[in-house]
């Protein structure tokens, strides 16, 4: 039997784990096209020593015409000019408890426009319960 002595031996066992440790290419490429899709499977690194985090006050708050969710708030964060921020806070704060209020502005995001008007932060805010 010198056929045989070049042949491995499998314990059936060893050969049932090492099929199922990998997957078929149709499970392969399924896998990675759901990666692909996935939002929560992209993985980015973010350095949070980027973020310009300032504190500062709402000077006034209005609603935001044709909008049930979204605020138009105007903001001092220690600059010239007051900023101007559009939050979607309406659904969740009254106006009355962002008139005045101290938030966290993220300062250096890219301006974007939220229907008729542009918003040049992105604001945080904690009110106590």
């Amino acid at each position: 039997n010198n056929s045989h002595s070049n042949s491995k031996n499998v314990n059936p066992q060893d050969a049932s784990k090492s099929a199922k440790q990998q997957p078929s290419s149709k499970q392969n490429t399924r896998e990675s096209s759901q990666q692909k899709q996935s939002p929560a499977n992209t993985s980015t690194n973010v350095d949070v020593s980027k973020l310009d985090l300032r504190v500062g006050k709402i000077l006034s708050c209005k609603e935001l015409e044709d909008s049930d969710s979204l605020y138009i708030e105007m903001i001092d964060i220690g600059e010239n000019l007051p900023r101007q921020v559009i939050s979607g806070l309406k659904k969740y704060i009254p106006i009355s408890e962002m008139q005045g209020a101290m938030v966290v502005v993220v300062a250096n995001m890219k301006p974007s426009k939220m229907r008729s008007a542009m918003s040049l932060s992105l604001i945080h805010i904690s009110r106590a319960h």
